[in-house]
């Protein structure tokens, strides 16, 4: 059996995807091997993504192998921060612990442990650098190692480097998902090999049929009265934007009038509060914005496959349009993983908005671009990640014979 670990217990559009493309992947190159999901809460995945999630503690505290290996990745989790980790589970684990009202009033006037705490305790409390720097050699239950499509969003500290070499030394197998993160895996004085080829997400048009996808997208906008007979701008934003919401506004408005547009507000990232943000980003623009709170993680797939133009400070929503070979732009974010994402998909950094204020001059020079662009960009990206699966299925079949 192989087991895939993740945060894929998490109402999060890239995250749930992970697991149904690695799936697929393997499904695709005709392996047989059972493939079983772990994240820290157990459970149906969100999101309607399909699959049911086992408690990583059972194969951390197993003391014989109960995979024969463990796929680790995607996302940004070559980290160390675990507290930082366990403070995204907040409101999830709080709905899970039940009577959150007695829990808050607990934390703030009783002194008692914050639900951070008690999921750090309950879920991560195990001898590791970091949640997702697992060791094949510290826990047997884990079988092999292979590091898949992850993102290393901070620089380790000198204290932690020596640590997570010896993790990533001992994996079978390691991809990250851009430049920088291998820079900061070299820095920490990882010697062994390190693949680095685009997000594994970006398969996804190789999966789900662009034009079936399109029509089933199209069908949900006329459900939550959108008008597909014009051009549509599909908006994700988390609550960080970092610039006052009329901005965002005035500029959505500009694009709206001046294009003929519909604009449609999608979250993907329940747990990240995007759709609290959205609600209000509709409010503000007096209805003139089209709120779809789509949940399942395919609807929100179709939409976007549905769109003539996404803007979001997702990386998921981005790498999904270019999959389906649509113009998309980056939404200013204070993280590197949005210049990683555009470097390793040959993309130019100028299509992440420094501010909100540069998108409709942002939009007409996308319109300057030949026809095909991003398609053809697409084709080049998906060729690198199947190469570098390849790799990945070779060395798990490495892995079940032995």
């Amino acid at each position: 059996m192989i087991g895939h670990f993740a945060a894929s217990d998490r109402e999060n559009y890239g995250d749930l995807l992970y697991s149904v493309i690695i799936r697929k992947m393997l499904e695709s190159r005709g392996s047989g091997e059972k493939l079983l999901f772990y994240a820290f809460l157990d459970g149906p995945a969100p999101g309607d993504a399909g699959y049911e999630v086992r408690c990583i503690r059972e194969v951390i505290d197993a003391e014989t192998a109960l995979v024969s290996s463990l796929i680790i990745g995607g996302g940004d989790i070559l980290r160390t921060d675990t507290a930082t980790l366990a403070s995204h589970y907040k409101y999830t684990y709080r709905k899970r612990l039940g009577y959150p009202v007695l829990q808050w009033i607990g934390e703030k006037y009783l002194k008692r442990p914050t639900v951070t705490e008690k999921f750090l305790q309950r879920y991560m409390n195990y001898d590791a650098p970091g949640s997702f720097l697992l060791d094949a050699v510290k826990f047997p239950g884990v079988g092999s190692v292979h590091f898949c499509s992850c993102g290393c969003p901070l620089d380790f500290a000198p204290d932690e480097r020596s640590r997570v070499r010896d993790v990533l030394e001992h994996a079978a197998y390691l991809s990250v998902r851009d430049r920088r993160s291998r820079d900061k895996l070299l820095a920490a004085g990882v010697t062994r090999e390190i693949h680095t080829v685009p997000d594994l997400i970006m398969t996804l048009s190789d999966y789900y049929d662009p034009a079936t996808e399109k029509r089933k997208g199209r069908d949900i906008l006329r459900s939550f009265g959108v008008d597909t007979g014009r051009r549509v701008l599909c908006f994700q934003c988390m609550p960080h934007a970092g610039e006052p919401m009329d901005q965002i506004v005035s500029q959505l408005n500009r694009y709206r009038q001046r294009a003929g547009a519909e604009i449609v507000l999608l979250p993907l990232g329940y747990c990240h509060s995007d759709d609290r943000y959205l609600k209000r980003l509709s409010r503000a623009s007096g209805g003139a914005f089209r709120y779809v709170g789509v949940r399942s993680i395919f609807d929100m797939l179709s939409v976007i496959a549905s769109c003539d133009l996404f803007l979001g400070t997702s990386m998921h929503g981005n790498i999904t349009a270019l999959s389906f070979g649509i113009p998309h732009l980056f939404g200013p974010i204070r993280v590197d993983k949005a210049e990683g994402f555009l470097d390793m998909a040959g993309l130019p950094a100028d299509l992440k908005l420094a501010s909100w204020a540069e998108f409709n001059d942002k939009a007409d020079m996308i319109d300057t671009l030949e026809h095909g662009y991003f398609a053809g960009k697409a084709a080049s990206a998906k060729q690198a990640v199947h190469a570098a699966f390849d790799l990945l299925h070779a060395s798990l079949r490495t892995t079940e014979r032995e």
